[in-house]
């Protein structure tokens, strides 16, 4: 596909386009001394130097836009002509303005006659002068003077497809300036015309006095020109330039790539304009050739079309008038695979260099060809812009210009598009490579907060390994010191017994005493020792229960009667609330009498003289529940944790020399555990309570164990 802007002037190529240049303007009031030329003119009285005056007044009384028309009206009236032409030409000979001027009659006749619409030509004198032959023959001859149209035998007078021209008369002659061409006054009549030689003299020697007029014009024009270009430069620069700040503002990308095409297409009044972005299927296509059509994804991430007169745009008001942006959402990005698009495939291939297409209409097979949804179909004038990134000139998208007209895009138009996608690139680059600066920063603060988090998890660990450690030797030294007294007292007892015993004259009463101590210190020491063997033994196996069935109340009423006398010297009380049908479940026996008898006893040894030890027992779903409580010294929220650990004694009661070896929780809690039960433990400071005012101590707390057994362990 041959994609190319056309250089040459639309208009010029077309006849009927031209016509459109023609000025139709207002005719202004005459000023009393032109009123008094001209009714000396229609008296016939033409004087040369009158008129040469009249027309230089013309020229210093009258602005660029009215002076032909009025040089036109001038001398139209003088030679009694009922239509004339002045017309500004370029060294080129390109029209640069018309002025036209026509009698009361020519406009009465053409409105109730057939030449009101001839083959549609709105001002016939203009299309006969831009006849090629008529031109050609001008421009040889410098004047031509035709008295009857309708007699001529030259060709031009037979191109209206059989029809007139309206007029017969002509007179036409060229204008120079500088030795060069640079106008063409031409003057008809309705009637034949009759002119003598006289008269083409006299509108020879007014040429140069034309000539003058018209140059005024082409150089008002080249000013008016230069300051249109000085105008758009300003405007071209302050969108450059606000386009700077907005980049170093903390805008998120979107906003700023939606101002830039935005500003851009208000500076160029263009209809509508886009900015795509590619993504590489292949992240190495940046070392491949660039004549190869790569895989990727064309992505519009923003478009603006112009929903008012955008003629009526000031450059520096851009980044404050509102127009319509359509700027897509995450869920309707329209994209389409750079291979689906004949002319982003030509855009890509073009060495990074813009396509311009100034004129759809003469690209041959233009319509044939495959476009993405995103280019309009009535489109005429298209311009894509790439959009260069930073590694090694790799192509990131494209700035996309459209308008529904032919349009000629001037360089510094291109320019001005290429600037400012220099700058969208810039920014896209900025961002992107902000973006993966703050993933890396994100993903290595990541990095070094797990690294904490894991030394924070090790010091914590080595913290309670620490406090472990520190637990577990003081556990030792409790131990120790523990087993020593266990120890030590019963064998201090038994020794002191022993010697005594050896007394040859002892009496026999003394000798019953001393063995009896003997027996009972020894019943202790054999006692720990089996408790430290059970212990070792619970923790150590994993046998299953031999369980038999095992009625509560007669163990519980068996455990009261022998607690009742232990404690009748302590003046302690067992309250016993069980019900009255029977408590049967599936237990091993001897672990349980066992777990019963060191609560009961721990209940006793820790219980204040004269208080009431309860126990209840209570029958639940598939479950027995039995509770002792007791009032007396309580557990303290440090030590409750630790109150089954072995050889773990409560804060202080060593010093209070109460009896125990820290083995009895830690037995019991190892038996619930070996009969598939689960013990609790509760302590409360009970405070200033009247119920409890007539009991000795300090201090008093409630104290409950809970003990859970199922019925049927298995």
């Amino acid at each position: 596909m041959k994609i190319y802007q056309e250089n040459q002037d639309y208009a010029s190529k077309n006849l009927q386009m031209l016509e459109s240049w023609i000025l139709h303007l207002n005719r202004p009031q005459k000023s009393v001394l032109l009123q008094k030329f001209m009714d000396r003119l229609m008296e016939h009285q033409v004087d040369p130097a009158q008129l040469g005056q009249q027309i230089s007044q013309i020229i210093v009384t009258n602005s660029t836009i009215e002076l032909l028309s009025k040089i036109a009206e001038v001398l139209g009236i003088a030679y009694q002509g009922d239509l004339a032409l002045v017309i500004a030409l370029k060294d080129d000979l390109a029209v640069i303005q018309i002025g036209d001027w026509e009698s009361d009659t020519y406009r009465e006749l053409t409105e109730t006659s057939q030449f009101s619409n001839i083959t549609g030509i709105s001002c016939p004198l203009l299309w006969l002068i831009q006849h090629p032959s008529f031109t050609k023959n001008l421009l040889d001859e410098r004047s031509i003077v035709i008295s009857n149209l309708h007699e001529t035998g030259e060709n031009y007078c037979q191109e209206l497809k059989g029809e007139l021209l309206p007029f017969r008369g002509v007179m036409a002659f060229t204008t120079q300036f500088a030795e060069t061409i640079n106008g063409i006054v031409a003057i008809a009549s309705l009637q034949p015309l009759t002119c003598s030689t006289s008269d083409i003299q006299q509108l020879k020697s007014l040429s140069s006095i034309i000539a003058i007029a018209i140059s005024q014009v082409e150089k008002n024009q080249q000013i008016t020109t230069l300051q249109q270009a000085v105008q758009r430069q300003a405007q071209y620069q302050t969108l450059l330039s606000w386009l700077t700040c907005i980049i170093d503002t903390p805008l998120e990308l979107n906003q700023i790539l939606n101002l830039a095409i935005e500003g851009t297409a208000n500076t160029l009044q263009i209809e509508r304009g886009l900015i795509v972005l590619l993504k590489y299927a292949d992240p190495l296509f940046k070392i491949h050739s660039q004549r190869q059509i790569p895989k990727a994804r064309a992505t519009v991430i923003c478009q603006w079309s112009a929903l008012t007169n955008v003629a009526e745009l000031d450059a520096g008001e851009i980044a404050h008038k509102n127009y319509h942006i359509s700027s897509t959402s995450s869920l309707s990005l329209p994209s389409f695979w750079l291979s689906d698009c004949s002319l982003c495939q030509e855009a890509f291939t073009r060495a990074r260099r813009p396509l311009v297409i100034a004129n759809t209409d003469e690209i041959a097979n233009f319509s044939l060809q495959r476009m993405a949804e995103i280019f309009d179909p009535s489109i005429k004038a298209l311009l894509l812009v790439p959009l260069i990134g930073a590694t090694q000139g790799t192509i990131i998208g494209f700035i996309v210009l459209q308008h529904s007209s032919p349009r000629f895009w001037q360089p510094e138009e291109l320019e001005l598009v290429e600037l400012v996608g220099s700058q969208i690139s810039t920014a896209i680059v900025q961002t992107q490579t902000l973006q993966q600066v703050q993933a890396l920063v994100e993903n290595r603060t990541a990095q070094l907060q797990r690294s904490l988090d894991i030394q924070a998890k090790l010091y914590e660990q080595t913290r309670r390994q620490v406090e472990q450690l520190r637990r577990l030797n003081q556990v030792k030294d409790e131990f120790l010191s523990t087993v020593s007294h266990e120890l030590r007292t019963p064998l201090t007892s038994m020794t002191l017994a022993i010697r005594m015993l050896r007394q040859p004259d002892l009496p026999p009463e003394r000798r019953a005493i001393y063995l009896d101590i003997l027996d009972r210190q020894c019943s202790q020491e054999t006692n720990l020792i089996n408790d430290l063997l059970a212990l070792q033994q619970l923790e150590s196996q994993s046998d299953s229960i031999e369980s038999q069935e095992v009625d509560l109340k007669p163990l519980i009423q068996e455990l009261t009667q022998n607690f009742e006398q232990k404690w009748a010297g302590k003046g302690l009380v067992l309250m016993v609330e069980i019900p009255t049908r029977s408590l049967s479940l599936q237990t091993d026996p001897q672990s349980l009498r066992r777990i019963l008898l060191e609560l009961l006893t721990n209940a006793g040894k820790y219980s204040a003289a004269g208080s009431t030890v309860v126990l209840t027992a209570s029958l639940a779903t598939g479950e027995i529940v039995i509770n002792i409580s007791n009032i007396g010294l309580g557990i303290s929220s440090e030590d409750l944790p630790h109150i089954f650990d072995k050889f773990r004694r409560g804060t202080g009661i060593t010093e209070k020399a109460i009896p125990g070896t820290g083995l009895g929780l830690a037995l019991v809690k190892s038996l619930v555990k070996h009969l598939r039960g689960t013990i609790t433990v509760f302590s409360s400071e009970l405070g200033e309570n009247l119920e409890f005012k007539n009991l000795e101590s300090d201090e008093l707390w409630r104290t409950s164990f809970s003990l859970t057994l199922p019925l049927f362990p298995s």
